[in-house]
């Protein structure tokens, strides 16, 4: 099925061409020719030429990347992992991810015990205390 979408495409461009350069001469074919009208003829004639050459080279080289990247498996972004040890603000982070993650309230609070502050990420209750309710309304 493909050969015969690409056998089409090629057909068409090459029939594009052809009406091209067919109105072309139709163009110059009315007048007496010059020299100049020649010259100029052959400037769009090679200018054309290297615009269908570059496009088909930009478009084999597209392809190639695509096949290269799925010769090598590399279709999804390499998985760097992530370090939680600290935060943005390079403070330690104490945390069960694992419980967490099947939290519904997620309290996060600054623990400034023995003189270092840290993040301690701990399952909360539906029931705000006053203070968390308070820092919430900030």
């Amino acid at each position: 099925m493909r050969l015969i979408k690409d056998a089409i495409s090629v057909i068409f461009g090459l029939l594009g061409w052809i009406v091209f350069g067919i109105l072309w001469w139709w163009a110059f074919s009315r007048t007496s020719f010059y020299r100049q009208e020649i010259l100029n003829l052959a400037g769009i004639v090679l200018f054309s030429f290297i615009v269908l050459i570059v496009s088909l080279l930009w478009v084999r080289y597209n392809v190639w990347l695509y096949r290269r990247r799925r010769w090598t498996g590399s279709r999804q972004p390499e998985s760097t992992g992530y370090d939680y040890s600290t935060d943005t603000q390079r403070l330690p982070v104490t945390a069960d991810f694992e419980a967490l993650a099947k939290a519904r309230y997620i309290v996060i609070e600054l623990d400034e015990s023995g003189g270092l502050t840290k993040k301690v990420y701990r399952q909360g209750d539906s029931a705000l205390s006053p203070e968390e309710r308070a820092v919430c309304e900030i």
